[in-house]
């Protein structure tokens, strides 16, 4: 219960995730031979080919979760003059790997001399045919008119002329549906931008058999990979990147952005439940000292959550789900007869039938709400019921569905969740949810309960209001911090 108070781009292909259309962030509706569709990655390495040797581990991560590989070498924007041996190392060690090495070719959106790209897509055909290069990628394209999607046609068949069996196009914009349908490209990269335009974006087109999509994201809190990663392929995105590098070269590093230690263990957070965000902007150590963090909803705005968000900084969002409060915007939809008994020392709120379906229709709505704010993720309280007094006979089951349904709901919408407290059905829910919160589990002798959570690298936030005097042992996954019951972030450390 609560106590409130330049390089090589890397294209790969991911079969881990199967999960359906997500409506807040999908502009078309998946069909079902799309949402079971393997999904392939595309990985900008704007670098020299010594970074390959270096990150080979990160490389050989990206791949042992892909079926299909693809790397674009890119010596000087190009080939450059005269062949480098050091590229032709790294693409033919790449090659032996079964990864498909293609070629970087700039095209100035048309504007550049065919005669130029032709001799491009001569020097990668001269210089490293030999040691395993498979197609061209052709950069700055347009295909916004016949002339263009023209000129585009004609490099596609000078390519497969040399020989090569990939041509892949960057518009990094939205095109047509039948210049997709024309089947003319391998692949065309649709979206190519910063991640403060993708979590709006919704794409509108589909795939077929001989022409794929693809996207770039960079400057990507690493927090966010794993949803982002769902979000691309239930927009129908076959290849995808997403790093948190930034301009003006997001491409020059290796990001393995599937691995969950490197996301999870960097996480610190900040519990405010203070009147609204603003108040926020008295603590300027928030975006240097912690980039997750718990607000209440009702009590923000969305630019508050977005400003926020735009510090890198992830919002979770704050719903009571186990209990109605007289105070909240929906309070009056809540009928009688799901509401049970007073908590205990909270004046105007009551207990919720959780077995009762209208409790879960309601709590649902929330959740919608903090999708339509901007929120990252919920963080649920009071969903331990079934060990208080509600006034209604609520079992263990009862309680675990209600949880396991209300995270699933979350995390179709592409939320993440927090577990508050309810440390009976910890092992039960641990696969549910991605964090947990605890409250004085050091005062109360509980902390041990979350090795199950520790022990599977699942990151648990403790909260205390009194300064205890044996501290459980922190690490990576298991943090400790020091409030004042209000939650104001007047009094907030790391223990």
């Amino acid at each position: 219960m609560r106590k409130k108070i330049i390089g090589t781009t890397l294209i790969i292909s991911l079969s881990i995730f199967n999960i359906g259309c997500n409506p807040e962030h999908t502009g078309q509706i998946i069909p079902e031979q799309t949402k079971d569709k393997k999904i392939s990655v595309l990985i900008p390495m704007y670098s020299y080919p010594t970074l390959w040797t270096e990150e080979s581990e990160k490389i050989d991560s990206l791949q042992d979760n892909s079926e299909d590989f693809i790397a674009i070498a890119n010596p000087y924007n190009g080939p450059d003059r005269a062949e480098n041996q050091d590229y032709a190392n790294g693409i033919e060690n790449l090659s032996n790997k079964n990864i498909k090495m293609v070629g970087y070719i700039y095209t100035g959106y048309g504007s550049r001399s065919k005669t130029d790209v032709y001799n491009d897509i001569d020097k990668w055909a001269d210089f490293y045919q030999d040691n395993g290069l498979k197609g061209i990628f052709l950069d700055e394209v347009s295909l916004n008119n016949e002339a263009n999607l023209s000129i585009y046609k004609d490099y596609n068949e000078y390519i497969k002329s040399k020989g090569f069996e990939l041509t892949i196009v960057n518009p990094g914009t939205h095109v047509d549906q039948s210049i997709l349908d024309n089947k003319d490209f391998n692949i065309i990269v649709t979206y190519e931008n910063p991640y403060e335009d993708w979590i709006n974006y919704k794409n509108d087109l589909i795939s077929n058999d001989i022409t794929k999509q693809g996207l770039l994201v960079y400057n990507v809190d690493p927090v966010n990979f794993s949803n982002e990663i769902e979000n691309a392929k239930n927009q129908g995105f076959d290849y995808m990147y997403f790093t948190s590098d930034n301009t003006p070269n997001p491409w020059d590093t290796i990001e393995d952005f599937f691995n969950p230690t490197l996301i999870e263990t960097t996480l610190k957070m900040f519990y405010f439940l203070g009147k609204n965000t603003n108040d926020i902007n008295e603590y300027p150590k928030i975006s240097v000292d912690y980039n997750i963090i718990t607000i209440d909803m009702e009590d923000s705005t969305t630019e508050e959550i977005q400003a926020l968000k735009d510090k890198g900084i992830q919002v979770m969002c704050y719903i009571s789900a186990g209990s109605w409060e007289d105070w909240r915007s929906d309070a009056a939809d809540f009928p009688e007869e799901i509401k049970g008994n007073d908590l205990a020392n909270w004046t105007g709120e009551k207990w919720l039938d959780i077995s009762n379906q209208q409790t879960i229709d309601l709590i649902k709505l929330r959740i919608d709400r903090t999708k339509e704010k901007g929120c990252d993720g919920i963080d649920f309280d009071n969903v331990d019921g079934y060990t208080n007094d509600t006034g209604f006979e609520l079992t263990y089951e009862d309680q675990l569905n209600y949880n396991k349904e209300l995270a699933s709901y979350a995390k179709s919408l592409n939320l993440k969740t927090i577990l508050k407290n309810d440390l009976n059905q910890l092992d039960d829910l641990i696969n549910d949810f991605d964090y947990a919160v605890n409250e004085s589990c050091n005062k109360y002798d509980e902390c041990q309960l979350y090795r199950n959570w520790v022990d599977n690298e699942k990151q648990i936030f403790n909260i205390e209001y009194e300064l205890p005097s044996d501290l459980y042992q922190q690490n990576d996954y298991f943090k400790s911090y020091y409030s004042n019951e209000s939650l104001d972030g007047s009094v907030y450390e790391e223990l």
